[in-house]
């Protein structure tokens, strides 16, 4: 819908350096245009948007109708770009896969705090507890709903006899609501005012989503309050610089799991500075300053 006012102000100025687009879908509408004007296109590739469309939308009819469409829209800015962002390896090699070589120049970059996230970083010392587990996110998202009934319904009786379960996040379902009442131990809290707080209180944090593409922001919520995270092999992609961390345990099937779980829960008993080790780790690649190194790296490179 803003094709019209985007060509209108390219034809009024049209001494741009740059052109970003913050999404594929949007970059394949206006980026061949864009390109006839010698700027320099970038695309920010969030995931690989079929597969997160699937599994983000439970309109069965969307989910039918429009991935056609997307696919195609992003493998035009896929192959007309410039330059090509993603956020993790995986969703590039996806894209390499299905949509074959380009000229653009393709880098993974992740993702980062803004800089005035970091200003507000506290840490809070912490009992040597092990059972308080918190899950977070949007609680009306089909994706994040599917999961998080399927962790319960595979994982949940794996947990420490004595655990309690947090889920925060906004809007949750009627189904979620549904969920949360079946068990005493799980609390629920509906549109947090401050995550932080919330997050600060757990132990372990755990990521479920066992499905969709893209990296998985909420388990940043978990680092960089450091707590060790607890992941799905699906939610963990883009997070492989902490793949050989005790602290950073992934899994995908009951066994695995309880293997995880022991591991971690092991690691926080005989680590007096956890916290602080997990968020130093974390901002090393997560910062802002990591994050803008990265793309100016990358534009410095191009040129």
């Amino acid at each position: 819908r803003y094709t019209a006012f985007v060509k209108k102000l390219l034809l009024d100025k049209c001494d741009y350096d740059y052109c970003v687009f913050d999404h594929n879908s949007i970059a394949g509408t206006l980026v061949q245009y864009v390109n006839k004007f010698n700027i320099s296109t970038i695309t920010i590739n969030h995931n690989h948007e079929p597969e997160y469309f699937k599994t983000t939308t439970s309109n069965c009819l969307l989910r039918i109708l429009f991935p056609p469409v997307i696919r195609r829209q992003e493998k035009k800015a896929y192959r007309n770009s410039k330059i090509n962002f993603f956020l993790t390896m995986n969703d590039l090699k996806i894209f390499a896969e299905k949509y074959g070589k380009n000229n653009a120049h393709n880098e993974v970059i992740g993702c980062f705090e803004s800089s005035e996230s970091e200003q507000c970083l506290t840490i809070c010392k912490k009992t040597k507890a092990t059972n308080r587990f918190i899950i977070s996110g949007s609680l009306s998202s089909n994706q994040n709903c599917i999961t998080i009934k399927n962790f319960f319904k595979k994982y949940y009786l794996l947990l420490p006899s004595q655990s309690t379960i947090t889920i925060a996040g906004k809007h949750p379902s009627e189904g979620i609501k549904n969920l949360c009442r079946l068990y005493p131990n799980v609390e629920l809290v509906p549109n947090p005012v401050d995550m932080k707080k919330i997050i600060s209180q757990a132990d372990i944090y755990i990521c479920p989503i066992e499905i969709g593409g893209g990296l998985k922001l909420r388990i940043m919520d978990g680092l960089r309050n450091g707590l060790p995270v607890l992941a799905h092999k699906n939610a963990a992609r883009g997070y492989d610089m902490f793949f050989d961390k005790e602290w950073f345990q992934i899994y995908d099937d009951e066994n695995s799991f309880l293997q995880a779980l022991d591991r971690i829960t092991c690691y926080i008993q005989t680590n007096d500075y956890l916290i602080q080790s997990i968020m130093k780790e974390y901002f090393k690649y997560f910062s802002y300053e990591s994050g803008k190194g990265k793309i100016y790296s990358c534009l410095l490179n191009r040129n």
